[in-house]
C-alpha cells in the first residue's frame, strides 16, 4: 500500500511515536485523492485532522492539481465538511 502511494504524511509526537497518518494517490495534474486519514484515539479532538488536510491542500506537489477528493466513510463526512 505504501509503495503504491504518491504522497504519505505522518504526524509524530514529541517522543517520535506515530500518532497520525494519511496518504494521497494522484496523477499530479488533474486529480488527487486522500485516503486513510487516521489519528490515534488519544490525540483526537486536537484539530490534527484539519492540520493533515491543510498539509495536503498546501502541499507543493499538489498546488496545481485541479480536483482534490477525500475518500472516507459516510459517517465521517460531517467531520471533514467543517
Amino acid at each position: 500500500m505504501l509503495v503504491a502511494s504518491d504522497i504519505i504524511i505522518g504526524l509524530v509526537d514529541e517522543c517520535d511515536h506515530l500518532i497520525g497518518f494519511l496518504r494521497v494517490l494522484t496523477d499530479f495534474v488533474y486529480k488527487a485523492f486522500i485516503f486513510d486519514v487516521i489519528v490515534k484515539p488519544t490525540h483526537r479532538n486536537q484539530s490534527l485532522g484539519k492540520k493533515f488536510l491543510d498539509s495536503v491542500v498546501h502541499h507543493p506537489q499538489l498546488e496545481s492539481v485541479e480536483y482534490l477528493g477525500l475518500y472516507c466513510l459516510s459517517e465521517m463526512i460531517p467531520l471533514y465538511e467543517r
